[in-house]
């Protein structure tokens, strides 16, 4: 294994784009073709499907740069998305050319890449665009229209000369409508009166109901509060017991989730390692995993050197969540450990006595 492949974001991070660097290739730039294989059960990816599957698939290489002594690649979603689907997961790279010369490497994926769904489904927006903007119409334009759009006010009876004809020609009738005024008034004053009785004995009526209300309730409270207790302090017990990121929450949370609270709460390493390895004993593999190659990809020597040591034939021990030593997978996380820490001398030595 001599070449070293890299997947990086562009200078301009486009989501669903990459560019990818080769490292050490030694055949030619023409008819270069590629197949990506999956450490954890060996599938390969399609590039036609974007699956993972038990079949061998190549892709064509159409527009390779070189660069010095390295080949640059840019690559779309249909290989990115993938391989930044689960970022647990390590990936091995074949690359051969039109000659049949072939050479292998592990594949290192960067931080901070955007798979192509990032970019959601709206469609893009015009640099720039003309706004139509409805004319404001003058104080005039606008007095003149409301003007002509109500309805002419109705011409006013002549009450005063009608009221004078009426007492010219009936001075008897004219004072009747007073004494019939006084009258109306006495019956409004009457069905007033009559109304704020109802109304107080409607408040005086609710006031009673819910007085009782609230009687009942104490009283039923009171009944049932020796029994509801216990129940309460039940329940408040088994949430105290579900403490984030630990044995006796492991099982109860969901498993992504889970592996957030670890990360959130910035354990140390050597704490971080012992949930590890009960998330290993009690079978949640996932767990582990997630938790090994988090922190691992994220600058922690030791919790990459205790990864590397998983797929390590001299550190190797049988469990349900590593089925088997991989010696390319321990020398990719032995040259991480080696990214943070490059004097790191176990690591070193034990990539040098696998690659041997």
């Amino acid at each position: 294994m001599s070449i070293k492949v890299a997947i990086k974001p562009l200078e301009t991070n486009i989501p669903g784009q990459a560019q990818v660097l080769i490292k050490g290739w030694e055949g030619t730039a023409s008819g270069l073709e590629f197949k990506v294989q999956r450490n954890q059960d060996m599938g390969y990816l399609n590039g036609s499907t974007g699956k993972w599957s038990n079949s061998e698939y190549w892709f064509k290489l159409n527009a390779v740069e070189q660069v010095n002594e390295d080949l640059l690649i840019h690559i779309g979603s249909d290989l990115l998305d993938p391989l930044i689907e689960n970022v647990s997961a390590a990936y091995n790279v074949t690359l051969r050319d039109a000659e049949g010369f072939e050479d292998h490497g592990r594949v290192r994926v960067a931080g901070g890449l955007l798979a192509s769904t990032a970019l959601g489904g709206s469609k893009a927006h015009e640099a720039s665009g003309a706004l139509a903007t409805p004319e404001v119409p003058t104080a005039i334009e606008t007095a003149v229209e409301t003007a002509e759009s109500e309805p002419p006010p109705a011409p006013e009876p002549e009450i005063e000369t009608a009221t004078e004809s009426v007492a010219q020609v009936q001075p008897e009738t004219a004072e009747r409508p007073a004494a019939g005024e006084q009258q109306t008034k006495v019956v409004e004053k009457k069905g007033k009166a009559k109304t704020a009785i109802w109304v107080l004995l409607g408040l005086l009526l609710l006031l009673i109901i819910a007085g009782l209300a609230w009687w009942f309730v104490q009283k039923k409270g009171s009944l049932l509060g020796g029994a509801a207790s216990p129940v309460s302090a039940s329940h408040n017990e088994q949430d105290a017991d579900i403490i984030p990121c630990s044995s006796a929450s492991m099982g109860q949370m969901d498993e992504l989730q889970f592996v957030q609270s670890c990360l959130q709460e910035s354990k140390s390493s050597q704490d971080l390692l012992t949930i590890i390895q009960q998330a290993k004993s009690n079978n949640h593999c996932g767990i582990a995993q997630r938790l090994y190659a988090n922190r691992a990809q994220s600058g922690d020597s030791l919790i990459a050197l205790a990864y590397a040591k998983e797929y390590d034939p001299k550190f190797y021990a049988a469990n349900d969540c590593f089925k088997a030593a991989d010696v390319e997978t321990a020398v990719y996380w032995y040259e991480t450990v080696l990214l943070s820490e490059p004097e790191h001398a176990e690591a070193a030595q034990r990539i040098e006595e696998l690659t041997q």
